[in-house]
């Protein structure tokens, strides 16, 4: 990531470019309990209109395996803006990039169990906004292979458009 990538990226007023993952609709501030069951787990991984279901997957899976490792990617900005989260990410090239994301959001986005806005939909907004930036997959939805690797820094499974040159 350039020093600019880095700073938008940090940037809480950046949003994702929700047109290029084919949504549309108006922002709206939630309330956010990042763990409404103390600690993550799978039922707060609820997938919506967005077509993401392989991310909510991964994301499933890394509630039920490393709760504890979310917890320590995803940090409320509780002293400068408790409506904004930073998140631990690293970039194409495996390098530690900084997320930040606030808590507005479109109301199709993904949800904990019984509607309730937590980590998961922190972390689906950071990746997209975070895939806005980078631009590694260009068929709009989130597949597998572009939702673990933004968040672990391990995975050679980046896929990019036959078209590109590389």
């Amino acid at each position: 990531a350039t020093d600019a990538d880095k700073e938008w990226l940090a940037d809480p007023n950046n949003q994702p470019d929700w047109e290029w993952h084919g949504l549309s609709g108006t922002l709206s501030a939630q309330t956010i309990t990042l763990y409404p069951f103390g600690s993550p787990v799978p039922a707060d991984v609820n997938q919506t209109s967005i077509g993401d279901c392989c991310m909510c997957a991964v994301f499933a899976s890394f509630a039920y395996i490393y709760p504890e490792w979310i917890k320590t990617i995803i940090e409320p900005n509780k002293t400068t803006n408790p409506t904004q989260f930073t998140v631990h990410m690293f970039d194409p090239k495996g390098n530690a990039v900084d997320v930040v994301v606030d808590n507005k959001m479109l109301n199709y986005q993904l949800k904990g169990k019984n509607g309730k806005y937590c980590w998961s939909t922190v972390m689906e907004k950071a990746l997209m906004k975070w895939e806005t930036r980078f631009k590694c997959n260009k068929i709009g939805g989130i597949g597998t292979e572009h939702a673990a690797p933004p968040f672990t820094g391990n995975g050679d499974s980046y896929s990019f458009d036959w078209g590109d040159n590389l």
